[in-house]
Parts: structure tokens; sequence; C-alpha cells
């Protein structure tokens, strides 16, 4: 079937835009989960140990797949498997918000994060492959501005819609009908926005033999950089996991910000991300990667202190937004330089370790941080986050403090793993 002439321009190709779309639909669904999921799993009855268990398992179920996920999409070609972990991650999704118990929320959660791990790891190559050579940098920038204003404007719709849905029904707006509507709203958006994928786009990939896409692994030097990635992106996870995705449950319970107005507020920090992570572009042609890691990660750190002790919803919405900014503005720059240290062959095994070395720990910190903060509150997984953060930046200086990366990034703003959404790895 020929694709609609017209949706081609200006000059991006008719794949690319069919991916743009496809992008923009699912960070709007991941804005809307962001916001609502938490609630809808409390809202069952069940407690935060078990939400942490349900979130733990769908993570661990992406970082057990992401690997082979690199290889099938290799040897099978991308084009399918984006198609299939798409079908597995809506499928089970859609399955989370229908099943009535724990133990079957947590069984599609780990479906649907092997179907994640295919969506992620196929998403940043298909980009590059789709894009025409002289508009790139174009492409990644408008696929990154999609992924920003999609995910805020889910944030928006996240804290907008159960409430609606709740006057129209006339049923609870903090309640599950409420909260199981909208996160199915969001998914239908998703599906529709991936459609157009299946008729029009045409996979350049060419499939190649298992062994190639394993034989890098040997390699020494690969395995001592891979080495340092796992230590600097494992404490980064294990912190992210153990209170990240509980604060819309600490601003809401804890502090009584609504839910709307926590949407919101996740809406302002996605914008303000986004100027960040512009500023960095521009900051590192003058300090260098390494150093505005360390610089913008101890800030936030700072910050995050300053969360987890905020006397009232103001101060503590400005130390949300301000955080995520700092913690996350050099996220695209960072993982791009890394990746510019392995050879070209090897790119894509070390991109695959980026999404492993996150999503591994954070699977089991997540766990463990909705039990810790059932038992004890807030206040021990704030300060055991920020000492995993502190570990990371020390990592980062210990083993890439001679590299001052003025001239190597080499990063994209489209399937960047930033910490406040590993869990939403079908992008993060």
């Amino acid at each position: 079937m020929p694709f609609p002439s017209g949706l081609g321009r200006p000059h991006f190709g008719p794949n690319a835009w069919l991916l743009l779309l496809t992008s923009a639909g699912g960070a709007v669904s991941i804005g809307v989960f962001g916001v609502v999921f938490n609630l809808y799993v409390v809202s069952l009855g069940l407690s935060s140990g078990t939400l942490g268990v349900i979130l733990g398992v769908g993570t661990l179920g992406l970082a057990l797949a992401v690997a082979p996920a690199g290889l099938l999409a290799d040897a099978w070609g991308r084009k399918r498997a984006l198609i299939l972990g798409g079908v597995l991650n809506g499928v089970a999704t859609v399955g989370q918000c229908l099943v009535p118990n724990a133990v079957a929320i947590a069984a599609c959660g780990f479906v649907a994060g092997l179907g994640g791990a295919a969506i992620a790891v196929v998403a940043l190559p298909m980009l590059l492959e789709a894009a025409p050579p002289d508009q790139r940098n174009a492409v990644l920038a408008t696929g990154g501005a999609l992924a920003l204003l999609g995910t805020a404007a889910g944030s928006v719709l996240g804290g907008q819609l159960p409430a609606w849905f709740g006057s129209v029904l006339a049923v609870a707006p903090n309640g599950p009908i409420s909260y199981r509507l909208t996160l199915l709203l969001s998914l239908a958006l998703a599906g529709v926005t991936a459609l157009p994928l299946l008729p029009w786009y045409h996979d350049p990939h060419r499939a190649r033999p298992w062994r190639r896409g394993i034989a890098g692994l040997a390699d020494p030097a690969w395995r001592r950089l891979a080495a340092k990635v796992a230590l600097v992106f494992g404490a980064l996870g294990l912190g992210a996991g153990l209170i990240i995705p509980y604060l819309n449950l600490y601003f809401t319970r804890v502090l009584g910000v609504s839910v709307a107005a926590f949407g919101t507020l996740g809406a302002v920090s996605q914008l303000v991300l986004g100027v960040l992570t512009l500023l960095a572009g521009l900051l590192t042609a003058r300090v260098g990667v390494v150093r505005l890691v360390v610089l913008t990660q101890v800030l936030a750190v700072a910050v995050l202190l300053l969360l987890a002790t905020a006397p009232a919803p103001a101060p503590a919405m400005a130390a949300f937004v301000l955080r995520q900014g700092l913690m996350d503005m050099t996220a695209p720059i960072a993982q791009g330089w890394l990746l510019g240290l392995a050879a070209p062959e090897q790119r894509a095994t070390t991109s695959s370790l980026l999404l492993i070395a996150q999503q591994g720990p954070w699977a089991l910190s997540s766990a463990a941080g909705g039990a810790l903060q059932q038992r004890a509150g807030f206040l021990p997984g704030f300060l055991l986050t920020a000492l995993f953060y502190l570990l990371s930046v020390a990592f980062w200086i210990v083993f890439f403090r001679r590299r001052t990366g003025r001239n190597g990034q080499q990063s994209g703003q489209f399937g960047i793993l930033r910490e406040e959404n590993l869990q939403e790895a079908s992008i993060e």
C-alpha cells in the first residue's frame, strides 16, 4: 500500500514520520501511566508493598528480555521485532487494567516488560535508519521534543481524566473505575498512532547471523567498558527504584496534593527538563560531559533531600521539578558519549547493557522500596536513594575523570533512559 505522499514532508521521509507519530502516541500513554497507574493499584485495596512487587516484576521482565530482544531484532528484522513487542506490551498492559488481583496484575506486567524490551531496543536504531543522513539531527531532535511534550500532555490528562470520568459516570474520581478508564483510553491512543506502521513502514535493516551479535562480547576492551557502565548505571537504578516510583504517593498521601495538581506538576517538570536538556548541550562544550554529569547530579541529590524534608507542598513541588531537571538533563549526552567509547560494531550491545544495568537493579529496589515505605515511611527511601546516587557519581569520577568528553557527544533525544521513567521503558 503506497504511503500518502503529503505525509512524507518536510524531508524526513515516510518511515521517520511514522516512527515519530508512534513515539508521540506512546509518550502520551506513558505520561498518563506515570500519574495514574500506582494510584489505580492502590485504589484496588492493594498495599504499597504489593505495588512495589508489581512494579519490580514488570521491570524484571524488561531487564531479562533486553539482550535477547536485540539479537532477535538483528536476526529477524526490526519492524517484526517492534510489532511483536508492541502486541505483547499492549495486550498485557490492557490485561493489567482489567484483571482483579495482584498476582494477575504482576503476571501481565512481566509479559508487558518482555514486549517493552523489544520496543526499547529497536526504537533508536529504527529512527536513525529512517532519517536521511542530512536530516538525522533534525529527526532526533523532533523525536525528543515529541517525547517530552507527549509525556507532559499525558501527565496533564492523567491528572484530569479521572475526575472527568467520575463526573460523567457518577463514580468516585479516585476509584478504580475512573483510573481504569483513564489508563485504557491512553492505551487506545497509543495503539491508534502505531497502526499506520503496519502497511506503510518499510524496514531497511537486513538480518544478520546471530553469531555476529555476540562476537563482540569476548573483546577485553569492551568488557572493561561494560563493567564500568554496569557499576555507574547499576547504582543509579538501585537508587531510583527505591523512591521514584512512589513520588506520586508521597505527594498525594503525605503532602495532600491532588491527583490533578500532581499531573500538572509532571507536565511542568517535563517542559523544564526539555529546556535544561538543550542547555546541557551548550554547557558540555565548556566543561565536558563527565564534569557536567557530576555537577548536575550532585546538585540533584541536594535538591532530593530538600524534597524529602519540605514543610509544605509548594517548596516540595519546586524541588520536584528542579531535581528531575538536574538529574536527567545530561542523560542524552552522557549515554551517547558512553556509546561513543565502544567500537561501532559493539554499540548496539552496549546500548542493551545500559538498559540492563538500570532495569535489573530498578526491579530489585522498587520492590524493596515499597516494603520499606510501608514499614518506615518515605524518609528512609529518600536517604538511601541519595546514597546510591552519590555512589553512581563516584563511579563517574573514578572511571572517567581523565576523559573530558568535550568533543565526543554522539547523542539523540529519542529512546534515552532517564531515571524517573525507567519502569516505563517502552519508549526513557
